[in-house]
């Protein structure tokens, strides 16, 4: 904040400026055109324009003293020194001068060691509520932490929108409404276990975590596609359902956990190491940690909690089909 030049801070006395009726703009002004000078309107001369500006001469703004007798005249016409309008001090100023929607911002950062945004934030909340700034101070978290807030949003409604979109893919998929919901289940399920996992290991929920979570979605609707798909196949070839429920979790249990199980080995380097994107950027091992977590539950959801969704689902979808069966016919009966 101090790290600048030595300069002259001025500061007006509001008592002695309007006993002589002077306001500290005008003061401001007088002392602006003294420091710097004025320019005025451009020279016109046959061979071109001439800037023009109007200032002291150098013998006289060599010294502070200099400025300090320099003589205005009120309203009556009586000379009054400017010193007698003002205090000087010499300090030294700001090497630039930051303005976030037009406030003048200090702005202060600090590198993280061994914590995450999420607890120094709580730290600097917790610490800055029982500081007492002066009056016409404020203080406010900075753009990286709005930008983490406004990322956070984005990237769940980027979420929910990859939701709707997979629905209506397995909807054409299926040709039907309900099997793709018992999908979307071992989603929800996989999301919650990358939470777990994200509890148990200490990981802080960021922006590398996000995008984890977006591939998982795509493992697991990868999973549970080829379960659901082949319990139809097996049911349109003739078996109950219990018994095609069975057979196609065993027919689908290896390749199931193969996947799952080659995904997850092949992550554990990224989960452990410390590598940064980019060298200094934010470090991989978030994005990793929230594809084992959520994978390696939705596995268990998948062979064991996705067959008896389905089969709920699919109850309900038979009830639903007797109820419009029975409307239908009683429609029927009543216009006969």
């Amino acid at each position: 904040v101090e790290g600048g030049d030595r300069e002259v801070h001025v500061r007006v006395n509001q008592e002695q400026a309007q006993q002589h009726q002077f306001s500290a703009t005008e003061v401001g002004q007088i002392i602006a055109v003294a420091m710097r000078g004025q320019n005025l309107t451009r020279l016109k001369t046959p061979t071109g324009e001439i800037e023009m500006k109007l200032r002291l001469q150098e013998s006289d703004r060599e010294s502070l003293e200099q400025l300090k007798r320099m003589v205005l005249y009120d309203d009556l016409g009586k000379p009054v020194e400017l010193a007698t309008l003002a205090d000087f001090k010499w300090r030294n100023g700001p090497q630039h001068i930051r303005r976030v929607d037009r406030q003048t911002t200090v702005e202060i950062k600090a590198s993280l060691d061994e914590i995450s945004v999420k607890e120094a934030r709580k730290k600097i909340d917790s610490y800055m509520a029982t500081y007492e700034l002066p009056p016409g101070y404020s203080w406010g978290f900075g753009r990286r932490f709005q930008r983490e807030d406004e990322t956070a949003k984005i990237m769940l409604t980027n979420m929910i929108l990859a939701l709707i979109l997979i629905y209506f893919v397995m909807a054409a998929l299926f040709e039907s409404l309900v099997y793709p919901a018992a999908i979307w289940t071992s989603i929800i399920f996989a999301i919650v276990g990358t939470f777990w996992f994200f509890w148990m290991t200490g990981t802080t929920f960021s922006m590398m975590a996000w995008i984890g979570v977006f591939i998982l979605i795509g493992i697991v609707v990868n999973n549970g596609i080829v379960l659901i798909d082949h319990i139809n196949q097996l049911r349109d070839q003739g078996l109950a359902r219990k018994a095609a429920i069975i057979k196609a979790a065993l027919n689908r249990i290896r390749p199931i956990l193969m996947t799952a199980g080659t995904t997850v080995l092949g992550l554990i380097p990224l989960a452990i190491g410390k590598t940064l994107i980019g060298g200094d950027g934010p470090p991989y091992f978030p994005m990793a940690r929230a594809i084992m977590g959520g994978l390696l539950f939705s596995t268990v959801v998948t062979l064991i909690f996705l067959p008896s969704i389905y089969v709920g689902l699919d109850n309900l979808k038979y009830w639903g089909r007797r109820v419009l069966m029975k409307a239908t016919s009683d429609s029927a009966i009543a216009d006969i």
